[in-house]
């Protein structure tokens, strides 16, 4: 008996000994590990720190123009940190920063953050300001791009858990802070009278970089991550996922503005978006609960994000007086919802490509960055000239459906999707020419009506990939993976994974 023949039998009889396991599908398990948890506690931390210095500037500036030059800018700030670690990290090797690295980090944003607070005091200085916002911006979409590097250490179980934590903590960080900081006057700061508003939020920027730098140190037990020499693959980013987060992004922008237009004072609007907030999470959770496994994101994308995305939109010109809650909720719960996926998938794809993750989140901040500020800016303009009549509504509206119509189905279906439009890798363990088992395994799929993941799973079979490698690419429980095989077994009348390749290599083409 030759070699393959052996592999053959040893394959076969791992599965028809998990079979009966398989077939009944054994449920995907949500897990999480100490490192993961403190990694997540710290990021919810820091975008509840980041969104209350945006909120800080809505509550206490005098005029509209200053909020908005600020809210401008701190996006700005966004695409300026994702262009530059991109830059860096592809002209001049830049790394992860190392814990003495990230401590001095934190001193620097302490120092702005302060300088923050004594600036908002007076008009005259909210240009000054504006340039702490920017600045203190650079620094924590540094923090993302970061975090996302870590997620691809933690398998999908891990990384659903993680990113729900994320939510939960932003959203009970906000809850328990929000009394704190909007107890005082409209539109008046002092630091002399406000004070425990600048140690809360110290203390909150101090916590998030502990907890990271403490994850990222029980981490780094179980191997380095990060560094520009781990053999990555040239980053080739595909079109669709860049023109569906910009897309979606462009939509979260104008959502953003055009609810601060209905719900003038920002006290009102406080209550609804936590509430939001802890939607989007909890909905985030339950698509998983719902549909075991971490894989076919875009799936998720077009039948939970794409709804709850419209309906936020729609409901904003709906809205008014005391229903102007309901737009805010929506608009909140799709927000989150949808960058806890961006997050996932920054992830997956990161693993599965073997692209850089420095590189691949930074490359998804700064378009995420720049699309919030086009959809912020472009509504704010339209507040600023005094549109926000039922034909402007109209049109904003139609402009969202086309926009979101484009990200969610124009951009390629679900099997180009779940092949990543061409950007995983091809391994070819066994030398097998690609091109031709590619073009073999589409047949194969057709001729056999397979699924479209049964039809994934092929072609990394096809690829000389074992059921582990297949459970680390896809974010999938090694069962789910067990079970698509024994179905591909079932429909093709074979019983190894031998029979299996005689087919894709055409030797029995006739089966």
């Amino acid at each position: 008996m030759g070699k393959r023949e052996e592999a053959g039998v040893a394959d076969e009889a791992a599965e028809r000994a998990v079979a009966s396991q398989a077939v009944a599908g054994r449920p995907f398990v949500l897990k999480a590990s100490v490192p993961a948890v403190l990694l997540a506690v710290a990021f919810g931390i820091g975008c509840a720190c980041w969104n209350l210095l945006h909120e800080v500037a809505f509550y206490y500036m005098l005029t509209y123009e200053a909020q908005a030059v600020n809210c401008f800018v701190g996006f700005a700030g966004g695409c300026a940190s994702g262009a530059g670690v991109l830059c860096l990290r592809r002209f001049a090797g830049l790394s992860v920063p190392a814990r003495r690295a990230s401590w001095a980090l934190l001193l620097i944003s302490v120092v702005f953050l302060s300088l923050y607070y004594l600036f908002i005091q007076e008009e005259r200085l909210y240009g000054w300001a504006t340039l702490c916002y920017f600045l203190l911006n650079i620094v924590f979409y540094c923090f993302v791009v970061s975090f996302v590097s870590r997620l691809t250490r933690l398998d999908g179980s891990q990384v659903v858990v993680g990113l729900f934590l994320v939510g939960l903590v932003y959203a009970c960080a906000e809850i328990a802070l929000s009394p704190l900081f909007f107890s005082g006057r409209l539109g008046a700061f002092s630091v002399s009278e406000d004070w425990p508003v600048v140690a809360a939020h110290m203390a909150l920027l101090v916590a998030a970089f502990a907890l990271m730098m403490l994850g990222m140190r029980l981490m780094g037990a179980r191997g380095r991550s990060g560094e520009v020499d781990d053999g990555f693959r040239p980053f080739r980013p595909a079109a669709p996922v860049v023109i569906a987060l910009l897309f979606y992004s462009v939509i979260f922008g104008m959502m953003h503005n055009l609810a601060s237009g209905i719900v003038g004072n920002p006290v009102e609007k406080i209550i609804p978006s936590h509430i939001g907030m802890l939607l989007g999470a909890v909905v985030f959770l339950v698509t998983f609960v719902i549909a075991p496994g971490t894989g076919r994101i875009w799936v998720r994308l077009r039948q939970v994000a794409f709804p709850i995305t419209m309906i936020g939109f729609i409901l904003l010109p709906l809205s008014q007086d005391r229903m102007a809650s309901i737009s805010v909720v929506a608009g909140e719960c799709a927000t989150v919802n949808f960058y806890l996926l961006f997050l996932l998938a920054c992830a997956s794809i990161a693993k599965r490509t073997r692209f850089d993750p420095v590189k691949v989140g930074a490359l998804g901040v700064a378009v995420a960055a720049f699309g919030f500020f086009v959809g912020d800016f472009a509504s704010s303009d339209i507040r600023m000239l005094n549109l926000l009549g039922t034909p402007a509504y109209v049109f904003l509206t139609v402009s969202a459906f086309v926009l979101l119509i484009a990200a969610t189905f124009w951009t390629g279906d679900d099997r180009k999707a779940a092949l990543l439009w061409g950007m995983e890798e091809k391994r070819a363990p066994r030398k097998y020419d690609d091109a031709r088992i590619q073009q073999r395994c589409e047949q194969i799929i057709e001729q056999f009506a397979l699924s479209a993941r049964e039809g994934e799973v092929l072609h990394m079979l096809a690829q000389g990939k074992k059921p582990q490698q297949i459970t680390e690419e896809l974010f999938i429980s090694l069962a789910t993976v067990r079970s698509h095989v024994h179905k591909i077994y079932v429909k093709l009348g074979i019983h190894s994974n031998a029979q299996l390749m005689e087919i894709v290599e055409g030797e029995s083409a006739e089966a």
